[in-house]
C-alpha cells in the first residue's frame, strides 16, 4: 500500500480528535471522560527516566502522514555528513514550537496554522522535523492543538465498550507480536525473580543438584502469579478456552493411525 492509501485507511477507522459538544455530546463526553492523558502525567509515563512515555501531548499536524527515521542508505556523503546539523535545527525548530503553543493559556482557541505561523513553520518543513527527529516509523494523526492530549480511537467501538482505548495501525509486525506476548506473559513477570531467590537460597543451604531443582520446583508450584481475570475465572470453575467449532479426526488412510507421540520416539520405545 501507498502511504497515501495508509494514512486514508487510517483516517477513515482511527481517529484523535475531541468531537464538538454541539454536535455530539454524547461521544464528547465519553473522549472528555476516558480518553483523556493526564496533563500531570503518571510514574507510569515516567518509566525509563522520559517525562512521558507515550508521547503526550501529542503534536498538532493539518493531515495525517507516516513519520519515520531518515533512512541513511538513501543519502549522499554530503548529505550524511549534513544530517548531524540537521537534527540539531529540526530539535531547535521543534523546541521553539512546542515554546510557542506552551505559551498559550488557551490553546483549543488556536489552530495549527496559528502555531505554525508563529513558530515561522510551513507544514511541510514541521513534517520534516518530525521525521529527523523520530526514532520509528509511525503513523502521526491529524490534531488541532485541542487535541493534544486525546488517545487515539474509534469512534462506533468507544461507543460501544466506553473504556479507555489506544487503537492504532500497525506499521511493524514484530513490535506488534512483542506487544501481545508481553500483555499475555504480564502477571508472570515477578516469577524469575522469585525463582533466583529460591535457587540462591538452596545454594546457601549447600543443597545437592536435586534438592535444589525440588526448591524451585516447589517455589514454581506454590507461588505462581496470575492475572486478576485467570483468578475469577479458575474461582469460578470456568473454562479457561473454548472453541465454536469442534475438531474431528478424520482417518482418511486405510491403515491410518493417530499418534499421540512422535513416531521417531514410539519406535524408540519399541526398541526399547
Amino acid at each position: 500500500n501507498s502511504e497515501e492509501e495508509i494514512c486514508s485507511f487510517v483516517d477513515r477507522y482511527v481517529s484523535s480528535q475531541l468531537p464538538d459538544m454541539d454536535k455530539d455530546k454524547e461521544l464528547f463526553d465519553i473522549v472528555s471522560e476516558v480518553q483523556m492523558h493526564r496533563k500531570g502525567h503518571t510514574a507510569t509515563c515516567r518509566k525509563g527516566g522520559k517525562t512521558c512515555r507515550f508521547g503526550f501531548p501529542k503534536p498538532p499536524v493539518k493531515q495525517t502522514f507516516l513519520c519515520g527515521p531518515v533512512n541513511t542508505d538513501d543519502l549522499t556523503d554530503e548529505e550524511f555528513v549534513a544530517l548531524p546539523m540537521k537534527k540539531v535545527q529540526a530539535q531547535a525548530a521543534l523546541e521553539k514550537f512546542w515554546d510557542v503553543l506552551g505559551k498559550k493559556t488557551e490553546p483549543e482557541k488556536y489552530t495549527t496554522d496559528d502555531i505554525l505561523k508563529e513558530a515561522k513553520l510551513t507544514t511541510a518543513q514541521f513534517h520534516e522535523v518530525l521525521n529527523l527527529m523520530a526514532t520509528r516509523k509511525q503513523v502521526v494523526l491529524r490534531r488541532e492543538p485541542k487535541d493534544m492530549w486525546v488517545n487515539n480511537y474509534n469512534p462506533h467501538l468507544l461507543r460501544a465498550f466506553n473504556s479507555n482505548m489506544d487503537i492504532q495501525y500497525v506499521l511493524d509486525a514484530y513490535s506488534c507480536v512483542r506487544y501481545i506476548v508481553s500483555y499475555i506473559s504480564k502477571a508472570e513477570r515477578e516469577m524469575g525473580k522469585l525463582l533466583k531467590q529460591a535457587q540462591k537460597e538452596a545454594r546457601e543451604g549447600n543443597q545437592d543438584v536435586v534438592n535444589e531443582m525440588r526448591k524451585v520446583g516447589s517455589a514454581y508450584l506454590n507461588h505462581r502469579e496470575v492475572g486478576a481475570q485467570e483468578s475469577c475465572y479458575r474461582v469460578g470453575s470456568l473454562k479457561m478456552k473454548d472453541c465454536s467449532r469442534k475438531v474431528i479426526f478424520i482417518p482418511t488412510d486405510e491403515q491410518a493411525n493417530r499418534l499421540s507421540k512422535p513416531l521417531a520416539e514410539i519406535q524408540q520405545l519399541a526398541i526399547e
